[in-house]
């Protein structure tokens, strides 16, 4: 019963955990709404769109920070001294699943819009991934109100880039915590000793 609550809990974490960053990405881009007409000067709303994916980074960033401390908080809380004193990793497939149901919801929402057709699909998916679709409309090949395979290459290409941030995020709170964590488990076992 409590392996099957864990994968219930699990599931639930990601699809919160993606619903906490299409929120905050969507009040993030709120700001860009105001460039999406038509008479904005293209190398500005390029540049825009660099500038805007920055606070994305930092929030994706921290999003997978956060992720990996609290697993690896969870998976290794106590410490008894008549146990193996050891670390309880975090697998990498933790972080796929926490960060799935965003990445699979652009890529369904994009590639149903442009299967079936119908332009909101596509220009929900677009308005979520704003950053880079700013970058693709400035060169011409993306536009909001047409149907367009590119518009597939610039949620891909803003998916790389998140996903690519929120990992280094992830991976690199695993590794400060395991060993700051192996640094304690080896003050613990020479008290033990001694």
């Amino acid at each position: 019963m409590g392996k099957k609550n864990k994968k219930v809990s699990i599931f639930v974490d990601s699809i919160l955990n993606s619903l906490w960053l299409i929120g905050f990405c969507m009040v993030i881009l709120l700001f860009c709404f105001m460039f999406l007409g038509n008479g904005i000067n293209e190398i500005l709303r390029f540049c825009l769109g660099i500038v805007v994916a920055l606070p994305l980074f930092v929030l994706f960033y921290m999003r997978g920070n956060i992720v990996a401390s609290k697993e690896f908080s969870a998976r290794n809380a106590a410490i008894a001294p008549d146990k193996i004193l050891e670390i309880n990793k975090v697998p990498f497939v933790h972080g796929l699943i926490m960060i799935a149901p965003y990445t699979l919801l652009l890529l369904i929402l994009v590639l149903l819009g442009n299967i079936t057709g119908i332009i909101a699909f596509q220009s929900i998916s677009l308005y979520m991934s704003l950053p880079m679709t700013l970058c693709f409309m400035a060169v011409g090949v993306v536009g909001l109100n047409q149907l367009s395979w590119f518009s597939v290459l610039s949620v891909s290409a803003f998916l790389v880039l998140m996903l690519s941030v929120y990992f280094f995020g992830f991976y690199k709170t695993l590794r400060d915590k395991e060993k700051s964590f192996q640094d304690m488990l080896n003050e613990v076992r020479f008290n033990i000793k001694h």
